[in-house]
């Protein structure tokens, strides 16, 4: 049994000793400097241009504290090498391996508190460079944002130092020469960073687990959606912790000094916790490459049946109900025709498999169906002709799968290589279904289309889906629907009706505060995150040469035919995390949507509008033509 009282003490020992190396202070200097200097850096861009450039407003600090962590981690990883590669040779050197060998400890409790020690002087240093990113994000008004700095302090940097620590021990004691052991870490570490810098390139699916950092495998940090990693990463991190154990007891198994315990015992822990580590860390890779194979699996299915004729899609109408985080539920009436088919015996439509229909029913009579890899199919009770159309009922419910969407697709994101993550900053989720807020692409087929997903692209095979959609959404109360007009008897209730046929739409839903004008007839919505409002505030002062701009606006577009449908359009606020790129061989914006604009969190809602025309601006633009208000509409 470990003896706590035995391992704290030398725990106390490593951290005082450590505390009097210089390459210890160095190495913080180095990436206290590093770090804090990207932060600044970062934040000052930001801060002065945000306001003029959505390529600056993109590069918003406040998301990117984990970023900077796993920099920091990064370097003082380099750290940790030149910090332990001498835990033998030291105390020879400082005069106490004799008295340290005399003492009544094991080998493990000596280890394991130096491991503690060492692990606690690298750990604190991230404490005080979060407390002063924190503090410099105050003076320009951009904190980093709390969550994501509390998980890549605990999350990411205790599991990353503890199995850095753990390695530079176990090559240590193993090699028992101080200059190979160190030339094996820094040859690791080397490579280490260029997969993660792409020098190297990896697939992002293999790097997932290999990042001991966590930088590539903790989600994106939002105010709009939750930040705590899903379970697999939080198994990810677990395994390099169990990993550390393991290679801990190893490296006390084979040190020198004899402390006359059970090396049988100690070999047995030591591979169980190193076999474990690797299966826990490689179990995010594993769940990664499953995703792939099984996204794989769909576009097979699906364009094994591509060429099967296609029914024309009409209508939609019905009820949706959202328990956001849990069930979507679909009560809808869907009304099609044969189009240009001369008969249609059966349909074939693609459904989100996380919705499991309940029933089918036509005519009020329930029919037989088939649900399987996203496709729905059943048989007509009668053939359908082109002079005709159908209208069936369809209930179905469930979690929307959040990887069945763009099945057909030039680049897949899920297999990138690390030299191609610039990809990531265009968002990585194809639908985002949480507590906090609800964003479904119509990519990701929520409701259902007409025919498979594959070869929607060439027009001969696969018509374009043009339909009209009638439908209300329940949400909580508080929430807003984009592209939905609230109903009369609840505020609760929201009806989409886009007044003509259009394409496949998107169902955007969240705790959003609302700002809007009528212009010619035409409501134009924002929907934003409520702690965003104050950076905005400063453009109400152009609102009337805005109202004037956007009244031309209209006014041209009617002139040469195009008008809005529905009489409202509606910029809404998303989370950077979701996918702002659809599929096919073009993978073009899903940005625009019908009626619907989606707007990234770093970049309008979060520019520094305030810095720009602050108090002071008054003044500054008084020789401006058109003075303030021009200078904030331009």
């Amino acid at each position: 049994m470990l003896d706590f009282n035995r391992l704290w003490a030398m725990a106390v020992l490593e951290m005082r000793l450590t505390r009097r190396l210089v390459r210890y202070w160095i190495f913080l200097f180095v990436a206290l400097i590093f770090s804090l200097g990207l932060f600044t850096y970062h934040a000052t861009i930001h801060y002065l241009a945000s306001t003029y450039a959505a390529t600056f407003a993109l590069i918003n600090p406040r998301y990117f504290a984990g970023s900077y962590g796993a920099t920091f981690v990064l370097l003082y990883m380099l750290g940790v090498i030149f910090l332990a590669f001498d835990v033998r040779a030291r105390d020879v050197r400082e005069r106490i391996d004799e008295v340290l060998d005399a003492k009544d400890l094991s080998n493990l409790e000596m280890l394991g508190g130096r491991w503690l020690g060492l692990l606690i002087v690298s750990w604190i240093p991230m404490l005080v460079i979060f407390a002063a990113m924190v503090g410099i994000g105050g003076i320009v008004g951009e904190a980093p944002e709390i969550v994501s700095v509390l998980v890549m302090v605990s999350l990411g940097a205790i599991p990353a130092l503890a199995f850095v620590i753990a390695l530079v021990y176990l090559l240590t004691i193993g090699l028992r020469h101080r200059l190979a052991a160190a030339l094996t870490l820094l040859a690791a570490w080397g490579l280490l960073f260029s997969m993660l810098s792409g020098w190297i390139p990896v697939r992002f699916f293999l790097l997932q687990s290999l990042d001991m950092t966590g930088a590539y495998s903790l989600k994106f940090p939002s105010d709009l959606t939750s930040w705590f990693p899903g379970w697999s990463v939080l198994i990810q991190r677990l395994g390099y912790a169990v990993l550390s154990v393991g290679m801990l007891v190893a490296a006390a198994l084979i040190h020198p000094r004899r402390d006359g315990k059970s090396s049988l015992l100690r070999g047995g822990v030591a591979a169980s916790g190193i076999l474990v580590g690797l299966v826990l860390v490689g179990s995010l890779s594993w769940s990664a490459w499953s995703g792939i194979r099984r996204l794989h699996h769909w576009e097979s299915v699906h364009a094994a049946r591509a060429d099967e004729a296609v029914a024309d899609l009409q209508s939609i109408e019905g009820r949706v109900r959202i328990d956001p985080g849990r069930r979507l539920e679909l009560d809808l009436r869907l009304t099609v025709a044969a189009g240009d088919n001369p008969s249609l015996d059966h349909l074939l439509l693609s459904l989100n498999p996380g919705l499991r229909v309940e029933t089918i029913s036509v005519a009020g009579r329930q029919v037989a169906f088939e649900q399987h890899d996203g496709l729905l199919d059943f048989d007509l009770p009668e053939p359908l002709t082109p002079a005709a159309a159908i209208t069936f009922d369809l209930r179905a419910a469930g979690f929307p799968d959040p990887a069945f969407a763009y099945l057909e697709q030039a680049f897949d994101p899920l297999e990138a290589r690390s030299d191609e993550s610039i990809i990531f900053l265009f968002g990585l989720h194809n639908l985002l279904f949480e507590k906090t807020i609800v964003a479904l692409p119509a990519g990701c087929r929520w409701l259902p289309a007409m025919g498979a997903e594959v070869g929607r692209a060439i027009p001969t095979r696969h018509p374009r889906d043009l339909h009209r959609l009638m439908v209300e959404v329940e949400v909580p109360e508080g929430w807003k629907v984009a592209g939905a007009e609230p109903t009369a008897d609840s505020g609760a209730l929201w009806k989409i009706d886009g007044g003509a046929a259009l394409p496949p739409m998107g169902l955007f839903a969240g705790p959003y505060a609302e700002r809007s004008i009528e212009v010619e007839g035409v409501t134009f919505r924002a929907l934003l995150a409520p702690s965003h409002l104050e950076r905005l505030a400063p453009l109400a002062r152009a609102e009337g040469l805005l109202r004037q701009w956007v009244a031309a606006a209209v006014r041209d577009a009617r002139e040469v035919g195009l008008e809005v449908p529905g009489k409202m359009m509606t910029l809404v606020e998303v989370p950077n995390a979701l996918r702002g790129y659809g599929g096919g061989w073009r993978q073009d914006t899903i940005q625009a949507q019908p009626e619907v604009v989606l707007l990234r969190e770093s970049g309008l809602p979060t520019a520094r509008f305030d810095v720009a025309f602050g108090k002071a601006a008054e003044d500054y633009f008084a020789d401006y033509e058109g003075g303030l208000p021009k200078a904030v509409f331009d």
